[in-house]
C-alpha cells in the first residue's frame, strides 16, 4: 500500500504551513513593535516642529523665518543631541 508515503507528504506539508504561520506571526509582531516606535517618533517630531512658526514681513511678502516659540535664548534639544535654531532666516 502507498498510504505511508502520501501520509508523510501530508505531514511535511502541515509542518511547512505551521512554520510559515509562525514566521508570519513573528513578522506581524515585529511590525506592530516598529509601528509603535514610529508613532512615538512622529509625536516627538510634531512636538519639536510646533515650537516654530511662520511669519510674514512688514510689506506683506512671505518670508521664511523660524523662531523658537520657547522664547529668546532658548535652544530646544533635538534627538541626537542637536540644537534647534532659535532664529533662522531663509530668503
Amino acid at each position: 500500500m502507498r498510504t505511508g508515503r502520501g501520509g508523510s507528504q501530508v505531514a511535511e506539508n502541515i509542518i511547512a504551513v505551521a512554520q510559515a504561520a509562525t514566521s508570519t506571526t513573528h513578522g506581524a509582531s515585529d511590525t506592530q513593535t516598529v509601528s509603535g516606535e514610529l508613532e512615538r517618533m512622529a509625536a516627538e517630531l510634531q512636538r519639536i516642529v510646533s515650537q516654530f512658526k511662520y511669519q510674514e514681513n512688514v510689506i506683506g511678502n512671505p518670508k521664511s523665518e523660524f523662531r523658537s516659540a520657547s522664547g529668546p535664548g532658548h535652544s530646544p534639544r533635538l534627538a541626537g543631541g542637536l540644537n534647534a535654531p532659535t532664529s533662522t532666516r531663509i530668503q
